[in-house]
């Protein structure tokens, strides 16, 4: 575990997630095709629950 702050909350970041999911394709004619999306998340812990976070809002504290 890290120490990390997350929009002024403090937390513990855990690891980072690779997380993936099937977008189904759309009902008319020129519609989305379908497929699948991927993103990466930080897992981090805030009060004893885990949250997901954009890679991008985590600030990671020095020394630690």
């Amino acid at each position: 575990m890290r120490l990390c702050e997350v929009d002024g909350r403090i937390g513990y970041f855990h690891c980072w997630e690779q997380y993936s999911d099937v977008i189904k394709p759309g009902l008319t004619i020129g519609s989305h095709p379908g497929g699948q999306f991927s993103i990466v998340f930080g897992l981090v812990e805030f009060d004893g629950k885990i949250e997901r976070i954009e890679p991008t809002k985590i600030i990671f504290q020095k020394g630690e």
